[in-house]
């Protein structure tokens, strides 16, 4: 019938055919087996003959199940559940008929219009397309949960089955019997059986099910509501659609990705190789830390599980955290949760420890501890940084393909075990004392900023001298000026698909120009677009990312590329303060108090970036051995599927290579599971219920308002260009606005075409707020979902003072406003 579509003929010709059968199409073309099925699509009307005619030739003497399947049913954030209509066990035409009409007028009742409100749908945006599928008389019929969505816990799922049909389970008839399945191992990790009459399915047929729903899981990429039927032990999945809510259980604890979302480790799903060495040292340096400031006893160090992984992604034990934190006398959860960019669940300050002469004296060792640990730290570090140049030099000039098996390993186990903590242990730690460095600074400049506002805690932490991270940006500015001396290798390049360039077609097409590009990459040998995904390429492997932004870069940066910061005007401003002090406060907040705990706090800042770019060519060195390790063993890319251990393990032969492909298949399966999942930034029961992202109207209704966090003042007005991965950084133009997830030092080069920066995540000690300060760039970081809420091309003013980005509709602005939104200066304030 030219009306009714398979559903499949239906996705292959594009056609508008509602989530639903567009979910049960998708099914159908990976082989799970679903009920005969067609479409009738929202633009199309069928007689009572036709209907005839299509019932002979596809459901003699069938019986069929009329279902629903709108555009806007089954979405991420609105599942429309149970408020259309579905019809069983039709056989009459007359009936099938009436069924189709009243599922399309099922649109128009008022529960849907009320929902269509709730969830900011335009209501008559709805179309109803219409599915006939065979109805299949189940034995048992059931809901399920691919995760638990009661505890959130990500690898156990939720069964519910009924006897007979699931219409009785979904409208609440009788109570269900509940399986808990594990994902992986037992099946069956607890059965609740059904009040009515205990349900009998041969543990086979779950086992089945289990294996099934996690296959769904995997091709959607993200957790899934599936109804199914069973007859004769045979299952028939009806439907499946994204979870649209999750609870978190008290017993599941509180957990985060703070800080961990920033450098991109926990961005997206990780990769089982970078999680195992992740996992190493957050595991190794949080406990030690705490166990040395003496906030923690060796018992507990020895006991606590710091971090995990959750939907995919590294996560940290917040609520372990934050219990420790509070047994320090002042401690504040609002100051806390700020510093990490944790949205509050809480009113005002929520807990305040109280600074009692008791809680004072037990503060005493753990402040002496701080002091301690700030000044042992930087010595540490000073000797990794000495040791690292011969660790370094080895590397670069090993042959690993010369290598043979037991060399292969014994330098892989001593970069594993040896050379990669003493870096990255000490990188994290630098990390944890760069936060003390700042509490103890901001501690005595709140006195000073008390006298004066406009003492900027960013302007401060701004003039760093000889940062690592601003390096690639400062050398592609001189590189493109030696391009612009070559016009046509400009031109070239210009139209090179440049994602598939090879070096030595630039060395044969324009070898001066290749000798520095050669010497750039050599250099920054280590960065790449994703530099806490391993498996991305480095820059020396390919330099597409490079070249594109190089292209990019306007001839005007090459005759101004000096930066400018605001700090020796901030320190003069604090000096100035400071004259004003009264007596006893010149005693109680003396300068040069403030200085030192100002030259202690720059310092690790800067010190933090040194251990970073250490830690990022660590990871190249890494990145090389599992490419030839893989290699070898015939794994491809696949080997990083595996993590450090299974990989050593492997060359061990303590593993064999049929074991590997099955841990690879598993753990491909899980990443896959949560490739399309948005995952929450907190995880546990004060986290049930997320706050909606900031936003409001000023000015007037043209005008909407994002609040972030300010990190570097200054106010521009421009056009914003939305970055969602490196990947689109060809596309960003020089002067837009850069809005993107989080950067890294990858996307360093970038900065020096932006002329204002927006990120989903960050604090004051973020890579962006870093950037954005040596680069005199107004700054507004921790807008959540801005790479959402913003769109390329929209006119937006970014106030970096406030930490406020207004949304400009220039359609619909007043005039007033516009000269309002005019006056907004483009400078930096200076």
């Amino acid at each position: 019938m030219a009306h009714i579509l398979s559903i499949c003929t239906a996705k292959a010709q594009e056609i508008s055919m509602g989530n639903k059968a567009l979910s049960l199409a998708e099914l159908q073309t990976h082989s799970f087996n679903i009920p005969k099925t067609f479409v009738l699509p929202a633009d199309q009307i069928i007689n009572l003959e036709d209907l005839k005619d299509f019932l002979a030739i596809h459901f003699s003497n069938k019986s069929l199940a009329v279902r629903s399947s709108a555009n806007k049913e089954d979405l991420s954030d609105a599942s429309f559940a149970g408020l259309f209509e579905t019809y069983l066990d039709l056989s009459r035409p007359e009936d099938i008929l009436k069924a189709i009409e009243e599922c399309r007028q099922s649109v128009y009742t008022d529960r849907v219009q009320s929902y269509c409100k709730s969830k900011s749908i335009d209501f008559n945006s709805i179309q109803m397309s219409v599915i006939l599928q065979e109805y299949i008389a189940p034995q048992y019929a059931g809901v399920a949960f691919s995760i638990n969505a009661i505890s959130g816990e990500d690898q156990e799922m939720i069964v519910e089955v009924v006897e007979g049909c699931g219409e009785k389970l979904v409208s609440g008839q009788v109570t269900p019997q509940r399986y808990f399945l594990n994902w992986n191992g037992s099946s069956v990790i607890k059965k609740i059986e059904s009040e009515e009459k205990p349900i009998h399915i041969p543990l086979a047929v779950i086992t089945q099910l289990r294996n099934e729903i996690k296959k769904i899981q995997s091709i959607k990429g993200t957790p899934q509501d599936i109804e199914f039927a069973i007859q004769n032990n045979q299952i028939y999945f009806l439907q499946s659609r994204n979870i649209t809510k999750i609870q978190y259980a008290d017993s599941i604890g509180e957990w985060t990705t703070a800080d961990l979302r920033d450098g991109g480790v926990s961005s997206s799903v990780v990769s089982p190789m970078m999680w195992s060495f992740y996992q190493k040292i957050l595991q190794q340096s949080m406990p030690e830390f705490f166990n040395e400031l003496k906030l923690i006893s060796k018992k507990e160090k020895q006991q606590v599980q710091i971090c995990r992984l959750i939907y995919g992604r590294p996560y940290w034990n917040l609520g372990f955290v934050r219990s420790i934190m509070k047994r320090v006398p002042g401690f504040i959860e609002k100051n806390f949760d700020e510093d990490l960019s944790i949205e509050p669940t809480y009113e005002n300050n929520g807990h305040v420890t109280p600074i009692t002469f008791t809680g004072i004296l037990k503060s005493i060792p753990i402040l002496l501890g701080v002091s301690k640990n700030l000044k042992k730290q930087i010595k540490i570090n000073k000797n990794v940084l000495t040791q690292f140049k011969s660790f370094e030099d080895l590397y670069l000039d090993l042959d690993l393909s010369k290598l043979s098996a037991e060399e292969l390993l014994a330098q892989f186990k001593n970069l594993c075990n040896e050379i990669y903590p003493l870096v990255e242990v000490n990188y994290f730690k630098t990390i944890y004392n760069a936060s003390n460095a700042k509490m103890e600074l901001k501690s005595i400049l709140e006195k000073y900023q008390a006298k004066d506002a406009t003492l900027l805690f960013s302007d401060l932490a701004s003039g760093l001298v000889d940062l690592k991270v601003l390096g690639p940006s400062d050398d592609l500015i001189i590189l493109k000026s030696v391009l612009l001396k070559h016009p046509e290798v400009y031109s070239w390049l210009a139209q090179e698909d440049l994602s598939n360039i090879e070096l030595e077609d630039i060395q044969n097409t324009a070898p001066d120009f290749y000798t520095h590009l050669n010497s750039y990459l050599r250099k920054y040998y280590f960065h790449s677009e994703r530099e806490l995904d391993i498996r991305v390429p480095r820059w020396i492997e390919n330099p597409a990312f490079i070249l594109k932004t190089l292209l990019q870069i306007s001839s005007e940066k090459i005759s101004s590329p000096k930066k400018f910061t605001n700090y020796d005007k901030a320190l003069k401003k604090a000096d100035g303060i400071y004259k004003s002090f009264s007596f006893m406060d010149k005693i109680m907040h003396s300068r040069k108090k403030l200085h030192q705990k100002l030259n202690q706090f720059r310092y690790y800042i800067w010190m933090r970036e040194e251990m970073r770019d250490h830690s990022t060519r660590v990871y190249y060195f890494l990145r090389k051995f599992i490419l030839e390790i893989s290699k070898r063993a015939n794994l491809g890319e696949d080997g990083f599927l595996l993590s450090h251990q299974q990989m050593i393990s492997l060359l061990n032969e303590n593993i064999t290579p049929l074991k590997a492909q099955e841990l690879i298949a598993k753990n491909k399966t899980y990443m896959n599971s949560y490739s399309n999942f948005q995952n929450p930034n907190e995880v546990g029961y004060r986290y049930n219920f997320p706050k909606s992202p900031s936003v409001t109207y000023d000015l007037d209704s043209s005008v909407k308002t994002l609040q972030g966090i300010p990190c570097y003042a200054g106010v521009f007005k421009g056009t914003c260009r939305v970055l969602k991965s490196l990947s689109e950084a060809h596309t960003m133009k020089q002067g837009e606005i850069l809005v993107a997830p989080f950067t890294d030092p990858g996307w360093t080069p970038l900065f020096t075409l932006a002329s204002a920066i927006i990120t989903e995540t960050g604090g004051l000690l973020s890579h962006a707020a870093l950037i954005s300060r040596e680069f005199s760039l107004p700054s507004v970081l921790n807008v959540s979902n801005a790479t959402s809420l913003l769109k390329t091309g929209d006119t937006i003013i970014v106030d970096g003072t406030a930490g406020k980005i207004h949304v400009i509709s220039e359609d619909l602005i007043s005039a007033q406003v516009k000269e309002e939104v005019n006056s907004f200066t483009s400078i930096p304030s200076l």
